[in-house]
């Protein structure tokens, strides 16, 4: 499998750690080995291409009482070449549709104040994006990746799914 793959389903099933979401001290968390090779067996991936200005939807179904949905979108960028200011050379962007129509966006971190929690935005500086809600409704939800702007494109991605609880481990030392 490719590195997109690989970090879209061990990010996405990583034990979360220090504030909710994504820190800059801890990641997206531990990695859970046991999680990650869950959501292979259950199918729960997908690789794609998409274009510039072009949207792709996925749909997945999530059982009623689910724990938690959290979704995971991982590309390869190609290099900016020196000098360029931003470094993101490919935006993709990801957002979740629950089953009445709602939108959740992605997290996204604040590089100039570290300490503070992800908030929910759109991101434009990582080559990965996940979206997390605990208890979602069940029914047909969709995941949806969207290119505005690609500077080299096509591109491929990846994304994964989980329902599982996220539980913080018991030690973390």
């Amino acid at each position: 499998p490719e590195p997109a793959l690989l970090k879209a389903i061990l990010l996405n099933t990583a034990k979360d750690l220090g504030n909710p979401g994504p820190d800059y001290q801890f990641g997206f968390g531990i990695p859970d080995g046991v999680a990650a090779v869950r959501v292979i067996d259950e199918g729960h991936w997908r690789r794609a291409e998409i274009h510039s200005g072009q949207t792709i939807e996925f749909e997945v179904d999530i059982p009623g009482g689910a724990p938690a949905l959290r979704a995971m979108l991982a590309w390869s960028d190609v290099p900016a070449p020196a000098g360029r200011q931003q470094q993101l050379m490919n935006d993709l962007d990801l957002r979740l549709v629950s089953p009445s129509g709602d939108t959740i966006l992605p997290f996204r971190l604040d590089p100039r104040r570290p300490e503070r929690n992800a908030e929910r935005a759109e991101n434009t500086l990582d080559n990965v994006e996940q979206v997390a809600v605990d208890v979602p409704l069940g029914g047909r939800w969709k995941i949806v990746i969207s290119a505005k702007e690609l500077i080299v494109g096509p591109q491929d991605f990846a994304i994964s799914w989980t329902t599982a609880e996220n539980p913080r481990p018991r030690c973390t030392t």
